[in-house]
């Protein structure tokens, strides 16, 4: 981890004012509102929050996969200079997995069943970089020994359900990887994996940042795994981005009051005392931080880039 290096390599990639809303018969659900985050090359951003917040919606949106019936309503993602937001499904299908990869939540439902775990690395292969089956398959065994997996070549012709659930992950991270991508989003990638195994997919997903220089964008609720890996931390409440800066900020100097609860509660779990819930509503926030009938109160910047939604600067 990188949390207390200077955090000023120009972005490869830049959000500004994302919102995206699900417009359903029982009215719209705001489930990303006016969010702005960069990604760097060779760092790592966090983004925070309690499930249900808005993370997975913002991959989503960055890779033009908004599930029916919700869009994107406001916001720019640029990208190699281009406005994702802009462009056609067959132009997107060209950077997603390619470009820009995702490593997803539950590897068992995001692998097909069906294929072989080589059959699916190849696919992407032959899709983007238009190698013949042969140099396809070649490539896949070296990206499985890359990922860890042992026996590479005979774990080719494995299928998803004859792998335990780690070797699936790295199985999904070597098929993400199989492009060479500029950024890698990783959506909870160490959920249901015991202690041992997520400290190894961590590692693993570092020593590649390292090698290839990626940007990575890694979606948790888990303090202590963004604590150890990430170098800038955004935390989200209820589709907002309430607070962002670098890791050594957010953890030594939280200022939004939900910063606050959720450092509190794993701080308290620490000590055994058992943790209080962080508030799930803003009516016990002071004043300035709370939305009102007129929107959202502003990011305003306190420093070193160090930023929290607020009425006013926080003194």
């Amino acid at each position: 981890m990188h949390a207390n290096a200077p955090f000023h390599t120009s972005a490869i990639m830049r959000i500004t004012n994302l919102s995206t809303f699900f417009f359903t018969p029982q009215g719209i659900i705001k489930a990303v509102r006016d969010l702005s985050l960069a990604l760097h090359a060779g760092r790592t951003t966090a983004l925070v929050g309690e499930s249900g917040c808005g993370k997975s919606i913002t991959a989503l949106s960055i890779l033009g996969l908004v599930p029916e019936p919700g869009r994107i309503v406001n916001g720019e993602i640029y990208f190699e200079q281009r406005d994702l937001t802009l462009l056609s499904q067959d132009q997107l299908r060209r950077i997603r997995g390619n470009q820009i990869a995702m490593v997803f939540q539950d590897p068992m439902t995001a692998l097909n069943p069906v294929f072989s775990i080589g059959a699916q690395i190849e696919e992407v292969l032959l899709l983007h970089r238009g190698l013949s089956r042969k140099e396809a398959r070649i490539k896949a065994a070296e990206l499985l020994h890359q990922v860890g997996i042992p026996s590479a070549q005979e774990r080719l012709d494995s299928f998803p359900h004859q792998l335990s659930g780690g070797m699936r992950q790295r199985a999904m991270i070597a098929m993400a990887l199989a492009c060479d991508p500029q950024i890698l989003i990783a959506d909870e990638p160490t959920t249901a994996l015991d202690v041992t195994i997520q400290a190894q997919i961590m590692h693993l997903l570092h020593t590649q940042q390292q090698e290839r220089n990626m940007g990575i964008l890694l979606i948790s609720h888990d303090l202590g795994i963004v604590a150890q890996h990430a170098d800038h931390i955004a935390l989200m409440y209820a589709g907002m981005v309430v607070e962002q800066g670098d890791t050594f900020s957010i953890f030594e100097h939280p200022q939004h009051p939900y910063t606050r609860h959720l450092l509190n509660c794993v701080h308290a779990e620490n000590r055994r005392e058992g943790a209080t819930a962080a508030p799930h509503t803003p009516e016990s926030w002071e004043e300035r931080y709370r939305p009102r009938t007129s929107g959202l109160p502003p990011m305003q910047d306190i420093g070193n880039g160090h930023r929290v939604r607020s009425w006013e600067v926080p003194v």
